[in-house]
């Protein structure tokens, strides 16, 4: 995926990395990000009617990157869209935002064993084990995990 540092604003000083919506893999990772988006502001504790009129329009935006309404557009990790951008820096091709490890290792409040992510899919390893008792161990399964995902998709090609 397209990846460019730069500024939705002309003469902006501050930049940050978008991706551009120009494929199938960029359009599913917006729409994943933007769906999140809506999530995170229903579950806000301090919600009011703001917080469902984004939400909604989060899902709805989602919908539309799938269909194509948006190609060529730019996206930001947090969400923000933009058609133009200025004061481009650099471009990178990569598989998640710069910067943005792939892995999340979570683990309950109070619980006792800990769950692997990898671009919020949960992990399964071999033997069907969805939960480890250290980070590390579950950090390590994720790996695994990620390696096998991509030999899969070059598999695929």
């Amino acid at each position: 995926m397209k990846f460019v540092k730069g500024s939705p604003i002309k003469g902006g000083k501050e930049t940050c990395w978008y991706l551009c919506i120009c494929d199938d893999q960029s359009r599913k990772l917006i729409s994943r990000l933007l769906s999140q988006n809506a999530k995170k502001f229903l579950s806000d504790p301090h919600r009011n009617f703001s917080s469902f009129i984004a939400a909604k329009a989060s899902n709805e935006l989602a919908i539309e990157v799938v269909l194509g309404k948006h190609n060529g557009y730019y996206v930001n990790k947090n969400g923000g869209m933009t058609n133009k951008l200025f004061a481009i820096s650099e471009t990178q091709d990569l598989d998640c935002f710069p910067g943005e490890s792939r892995i999340k290792v979570s683990k309950w409040p109070n619980g006792n064993h800990f769950y692997a992510h990898v671009d919020n899919i949960d992990v399964v390893d071999e033997r069907g084990n969805i939960k480890w008792n250290t980070a590390k161990l579950a950090e390590k399964a994720a790996k695994k995990f990620m390696s096998k995902l991509s030999r899969k998709s070059k598999d695929n090609e």
